[in-house]
């Protein structure tokens, strides 16, 4: 893996890490919680690249390495922050993972987490051409995610989340929903009784890593 600089559109520098896969194949694009970094993915990444499957894991603007204001003790800050900034932002690290050696840019994933399941899912609202799957760790999307979802039922959606989940009671019951409502027969969702929230649970369940590479 090689940390890297991708400069965003009004020239904040974000920080990202990519994890290149030995050879030509297809790519996913990483994008965290809002209560983490990109470091949370480091139990997955490394095994995506080990699997052919190239990896690219960015901090928000205002999170981690990344540049830009920092607003969390601002909520109407910060969420206009994620409204207007971020999807950009996540655009112009998409822009440099299909400029990576080897990337095939028609098969790109995409996994968020939390706050990252909506960033994922208007991601791929913008770019449906060249997402073919989705991972989604203890979210939820907008009214225009949830249509758009429904209006593309091809694409593939593995869920995940923990019956503990300090932010939702009902997580599994609310993932397990994602993967159902498509109908795809591709969708997955698994479920766990305890490891927190989102990525949070990947130390708890190693295994659930290796089940998304495996899903990938």
């Amino acid at each position: 893996p090689a940390d890297v600089d991708i400069t965003a559109a009004d020239g904040v520098k974000l920080k990202a890490t990519y994890y290149p896969a030995a050879k030509p194949g297809p790519a996913v694009l990483l994008l965290h919680m809002c209560n983490a970094t990109r470091a949370s993915w480091a139990p997955l990444a490394p095994q995506l690249s080990a699997a052919g499957i190239h990896a690219l894991a960015l901090d928000y603007r205002g999170y981690g390495e990344s540049g830009g204001d920092r607003f969390q003790n601002d909520p109407q800050k910060q969420q206009e922050l994620v409204n207007t900034k971020w999807p950009g932002d996540v655009d112009a690290a998409f822009e440099y993972l299909l400029s990576r050696p080897g990337v095939d840019k028609t098969r790109i994933g995409v996994a968020g987490g939390s706050c990252g399941v909506n960033q994922a899912v208007q991601f791929t609202r913008r770019h449906p051409a060249q997402v073919r799957s989705l991972v989604l760790l203890a979210g939820g999307t907008s009214v225009e995610g949830m249509r758009f979802l429904s209006s593309h039922a091809w694409i593939p959606i593995f869920t995940a989340a923990a019956a503990d989940d300090q932010f939702d009671g009902d997580a599994p019951r609310n993932m397990r929903w994602f993967a159902e409502f498509t109908g795809n027969a591709r969708n997955k969702s698994v479920g766990f009784a305890d490891g927190k929230h989102g990525t949070e649970i990947f130390p708890v369940h190693p295994e659930l890593p290796r089940e998304i590479v495996a899903w990938f």
